[in-house]
């Protein structure tokens, strides 16, 4: 499911989540925020979802966040500590 799009982009965007997770809810919001389009997964709904993203991970915390295939370590804290140093915007490469 898709919740945010924008055809300039060019970095992939996934996130892994789950049902009652606020920082899950807090990517998605930010994201949305910053027109910076992503792709969620609920994997409370979709167990096949949760055995993808635990493939790609080591992680059982949520959000799993990925750009460009990379894990962000820390989730949604991991995320904003990139963004206030910038290195977001870099990853993200369309932000121009």
């Amino acid at each position: 499911m898709s919740d945010a799009k924008n055809s300039s982009s060019t970095a992939e965007v996934v996130i892994y989540g789950k049902n009652n997770c606020p920082y899950c809810d807090h990517a998605k919001n930010f994201l949305t925020e910053q027109n910076i389009p992503f792709t969620y997964y609920n994997t409370s709904e979709d167990t096949g979802k949760l055995e993808e993203m635990r493939n790609k991970t080591n992680g059982r915390t949520f959000p799993q966040i990925f750009i460009d295939g990379k894990n962000i370590e820390g989730g949604y804290t991991g995320m904003m500590k990139l963004h206030e140093s910038g290195e977001l915007q870099k990853m993200l490469d369309w932000w121009k």
